[in-house]
């Protein structure tokens, strides 16, 4: 048994964590979706740093603090990655926008 193993027992034994199987279906799919954002902010920091060819699955992995595993898991390739992170962009940009059209005053602010 490794440390992690055992810690991880250990906590379980004692109440302060949950076991895995019984976190909720809910609980499970907000952390996939914290970790896809996670994953798709990194490509979009690496992009903006380094453009589409420092842009490697490897440095995603790395910039997120995730292994590779969990890439594939969330994504089926680089192309799919890109596509979030487009939209995810597209996001961020049309919330900035609708957040200045509240501030104006006038339809020309």
């Amino acid at each position: 048994m490794t440390i992690q193993k055992f810690v991880r027992a250990y906590k379980i034994f004692v109440g302060y964590t949950k076991p895995m199987a019984t976190r909720t279906k809910k609980q499970r799919t907000r952390i996939e979706d914290i970790r896809r954002v996670e994953l798709i902010e990194a490509a979009h920091r690496i992009f903006l740093r380094d453009g589409l060819k420092g842009l490697t699955t490897t440095r995603i992995c790395h910039e997120a603090g995730m292994s590779q595993g969990i890439l594939t898991y969330y994504f089926k390739d680089k192309d799919q990655v890109l596509f979030e992170m487009v939209r995810y962009a597209n996001r961020v940009l049309m919330d900035a926008v609708v957040v200045n059209l509240r501030k104006a005053e006038t339809r020309w602010d």
